[in-house]
């Protein structure tokens, strides 16, 4: 999915990286790739997320200044964790493996 896209689908903006990003997915800081986002609630989280080698991280209005070059930010209301997906933004159904339980073992 074009980040553009995505954004449009969470009612965010793009402060930062560019529109045609093809971003395959949602991850936590510490798993993700290049390819996919993370979320950051506050401040601390956004510079932890922008440290990480997520290529996108969806934020807070104002946390993207210290956004680096080579990722890119998106200011949303909302993190997007726990809402129903909109439509056609597929992308947020999916959970960060941590979440999901593995044979034998709980989630958590």
């Amino acid at each position: 999915m074009k980040l553009s896209d995505l954004t449009e689908a969470l009612g965010g903006k793009l402060a930062a990286g560019s529109p045609e990003r093809e971003v395959e997915g949602v991850n936590s800081v510490d798993r993700a790739c290049a390819s996919e986002l993370v979320f950051a609630e506050d401040a601390a989280s956004a510079a932890q997320a922008f440290a990480s080698r997520a290529g996108v991280v969806v934020l807070a209005a104002g946390d993207a200044t210290a956004c680096p070059e080579d990722k890119c930010a998106v200011e949303a209301h909302s993190r997007g964790c726990g809402l129903p997906a909109p439509p056609g933004c597929s992308i947020l159904r999916r959970r960060p493996p941590e979440f999901i339980p593995r044979r034998g073992r709980r989630a958590g």
